[in-house]
């Protein structure tokens, strides 16, 4: 079992929100003491911060945490780099980005019975509980609105549009590089490969994508097309 194939609802059913990205930067000690949330909610919160990379397995800070605190909640490579960590560690959003290509628009019922029908071995309620989770986030921090990857509209049930962000921050691109190569345990991918790419993940151009890794200069992978 990969980690594609668990953890469709970790997060008590509750969308990550830009505020309590907000609290934990400003608050990493005592944040589950301000009495903003309730229990679940602190359980959720928790749960989000590994799911996000902000904090590793163990609980620790990570650089991104690091960079997030600096650069602050509404800086736009913050989320950026938050959803890719997302899109390659979160079975919801993996199998979002997969599914789900820029401009389509799904229902969060259509969604769950979508997720349904490609792993028939979750239950219905298993299926809408991790889409609820994967709506939160899109309503409820940048990355749905304005990085693209969900736009949601009120309704009953709610609309979801994906649009893609055409122009991702290189490093971004970067960042969904060398997490998809860790993921892999190789930094050399073959172009013809199945994989969750850069331009999957953020929903833009794939030569687009390409031309801007390959000016960074780093020694951060290649990519190889098939012989």
């Amino acid at each position: 079992m990969t980690v594609y194939d668990k953890g469709w609802s970790v997060h008590r059913t509750f969308g990550l929100r830009r505020e309590w990205v907000q609290l934990y930067l400003e608050r990493p000690d005592d944040w589950m003491d301000q009495g903003h949330l309730g229990n679940k909610q602190v359980d959720a919160l928790a749960r989000w911060l590994r799911t996000t990379g902000l904090l590793d397995s163990n609980g620790r800070e990570t650089f991104l945490c690091a960079h997030a605190r600096a650069a602050g909640p509404d800086d736009s490579l913050v989320w950026q780099l938050l959803w890719a960590h997302c899109a390659l560690g979160f079975a919801t959003a993996h199998w979002y980005v997969r599914q789900c290509s820029p401009s389509t628009q799904q229902t969060t019922i259509e969604l769950a019975k979508a997720l349904q029908g490609f792993h028939p071995a979750l239950s219905y309620r298993t299926c809408y509980d991790a889409i609820l989770e994967l709506v939160g986030l899109l309503e409820r921090t940048p990355i749905g609105r304005e990085l693209g990857q969900g736009e949601v509209f009120p309704g009953s049930p709610r609309l979801v549009k994906r649009w893609g962000l055409s122009n991702p921050s290189p490093g971004a691109l970067l960042y969904a590089s060398v997490r998809l190569g860790q993921g892999q345990g190789r930094m050399t991918l073959g172009l013809d490969e199945d994989l969750t790419w850069p331009w999957i993940i953020f929903g833009c151009d794939r030569d687009d994508a390409l031309i801007t890794l390959a000016t960074l200069c780093q020694p951060w992978g290649r990519y190889e097309m098939a012989n």
